[in-house]
């Protein structure tokens, strides 16, 4: 064997041992918690705050679980998914492996660009796709901090 091909393979084999390391130490994003239930025994979402404009609807809670908004009757309840604003908006918390709690906030729209947003313990995130795609806000903290989701068109 060359110098050149022992070179090649054992940067072969520590670019696939990086690799392998890198896949193993990627943490997996948080699945959503189906609606209306409450995660790994933690306490359900309380409601501190709602509301909408005309553009848009936000609100902010505690805890940890998945609940969507009735846009019709200004309620925000444990429901399956209701619809807002002629889209649809889910949006929760949940724990995830690490122990750290999950904030999104997900809507679909099919005839308009639109927007979901999220805010915790000073971070944000935010997302805005075209018509007909899911927008999805996610931010991860170790907090236990209130929770604020957003909707937008």
């Amino acid at each position: 064997m060359s110098f050149r091909n022992a070179t090649v393979r054992l940067g072969a084999a520590l670019g696939a041992a990086a690799l392998a390391v890198v896949a193993v130490s990627t943490p997996a994003p948080a699945a959503p918690v189906p609606h209306g239930s409450s995660p790994g025994g933690h306490s359900g979402i309380r409601v501190v705050a709602q509301g909408q404009t005309v553009d848009g609807g936000w609100v902010e809670y505690t805890g940890a679980g998945a609940i969507t908004v009735d846009g019709t009757s200004g309620e925000v309840g444990a429901q399956a998914v209701e619809k807002v604003g002629g889209g649809t908006w889910a949006y929760g918390a949940t724990y995830n492996a690490g122990g750290r709690k999950v904030c999104y906030s997900q809507y679909e729209h099919l005839t308009v660009s639109h927007g979901s947003s999220v805010e915790m313990n000073g971070g944000y995130d935010s997302d805005w796709v075209r018509a007909g795609y899911v927008s999805y806000a996610r931010l991860a903290e170790y907090t236990s901090a209130t929770c604020k989701a957003y909707w937008r068109k």
